[in-house]
C-alpha cells in the first residue's frame, strides 16, 4: 500500500522532549552526537523503503499526467481531423491550418 505522504509543519520557539519523537523504525542517538540509527536492522520499514515507497508513487503520478497529455493530444489531433474549417485556400480541416499543425508537431516532440 502507498499509504504514504509528505507534509510541513514550522514550528517557532518550541521544545519537544526526546520521548516525543516518532522513533518506532529509527531514532536519534544522542551519545553518538545526533547520529541517525535504525532501530532494529532487520526491520522492513527502514527509512530507505520508505522513501523508495515515496519515489514510487511520485513517478506514478508523473507517467500518469504523461499519459493524460498524450491522449488529450491525440483526442485534440483527431477532433482537429474532422473539424471543417476555412483556410486562405478554402475549404480544410483544422488539422491541416498551419498553426494547430505547428502546435501538435511541437507538442508531440516534447511529450
Amino acid at each position: 500500500a502507498n499509504d504514504l505522504d509528505n507534509a510541513r509543519v514550522w514550528f517557532d520557539h518550541v521544545k519537544l522532549p526526546r520521548n516525543a519523537l516518532l522513533n518506532k523504525f529509527a531514532d536519534v542517538d544522542q551519545k553518538a552526537g545526533g547520529k541517525y540509527i535504525q532501530v532494529d536492522p532487520k526491520e522492513k520499514m527502514r527509512i530507505e523503503v520508505i522513501g523508495q515507497r515515496l519515489l514510487t508513487g511520485r513517478l506514478c503520478i508523473a507517467q500518469a499526467a504523461l499519459i493524460s497529455a498524450i491522449v488529450l493530444h491525440q483526442n485534440t489531433e483527431a477532433y482537429a481531423k474532422r473539424k471543417v474549417c476555412n483556410g486562405l485556400a478554402g475549404e480544410t480541416t483544422l488539422r491541416r491550418m498551419p498553426q494547430l499543425a505547428s502546435v501538435l508537431r511541437g507538442s508531440y516532440r516534447e511529450l
